[in-house]
């Protein structure tokens, strides 16, 4: 009894040790399995934040080339205005007459006259102060003559002088015969008050061409033709001082661009 008793026993005790063994390796194998499980999560989201960082690079780049885009635009749309501003808004104006710097210059398309007689320095001696309306505005191109007192009194004496000649009665064929006659004599004249320089013979010209000079109005041209009529003819250009209202600035402007005989 006690040998059967022994041999139960044993028996016992080895199946124990083997139901202990399974278990543990049952457990060593689940242990490795979490093992995995965990470096396979590890793996995953190292590869889901890869991926996330390679689409930040992506969008970053794109943003980048698209603010790249937006300031080589802007570059060239500020480059376009600043064409604009450097080359569009001035008037060229060519200030002359009874002025200090007579000459051409560059304003602002809104300014006055003004404006154009400041540029040119204001009036000289003797200039007419109210003969020019100040307060218009400049024209791109134009000419603007300022001028002398005595130039106006004796344009409003011709202008008087024609008011009464206009009152007179004429024939009017017999004047326009006279005036085509004129017309030819002045073009005549015309063709040789030059010389081969191109310079204006002021012994020859007449009162038109005169006028082209710069800073010679109407009043000063009959000044002019009446000094040479009573003189003779100018022995030479530095005559042209003797005359009132032709001063050292007139005579600088045109002595370059004038001849005597």
């Amino acid at each position: 009894m006690k040998r059967i008793l022994f041999i139960f026993y044993i028996n016992f005790i080895l199946c124990f040790l083997a139901a202990c063994g399974k278990q543990g390796e049952f457990v060593k194998a689940s242990a490795v399995t979490d093992e995995e499980a965990v470096s396979n999560g590890e793996d995953e989201s190292d590869f889901s934040e890869s991926k996330e960082v390679v689409a930040d690079d992506f969008d970053g780049d794109k943003e980048s080339e698209e603010s790249l885009d937006d300031a080589m635009l802007n570059d060239d749309d500020s480059t376009d205005n600043s064409e604009d501003d450097n080359t569009g808004g001035l008037y060229a104006v060519h200030v002359c007459g009874a002025v200090v710097n007579p000459g051409v210059y560059y304003l602002d398309s809104d300014s006055l006259k003004k404006d154009a007689l400041d540029a040119a320095g204001g009036f000289v001696d003797g200039a007419s102060l109210e003969y020019i309306n100040l307060a218009q505005h400049i024209k791109d191109g134009e000419q603007i003559y300022f001028p002398f007192e005595d130039e106006v009194d004796l344009l409003e004496k011709q202008s008087d002088d024609n008011e009464a000649f206009d009152d007179e009665a004429f024939d009017n064929e017999a004047y326009n015969e006279s005036d085509s006659e004129a017309k030819g004599a002045t073009d005549d004249l015309k063709q040789s008050s030059y010389d081969a320089s191109g310079k204006l013979n002021i012994n020859r010209a007449n009162k038109e061409e005169l006028m082209t000079l710069s800073g010679i109005g109407e009043a000063k041209a009959g000044a002019i033709i009446s000094y040479r009529d009573e003189h003779g003819g100018f022995k030479s250009i530095e005559e042209l001082k003797n005359i009132t209202g032709i001063k050292d600035g007139v005579y600088n402007n045109i002595k370059d661009f004038i001849t005597v005989d």
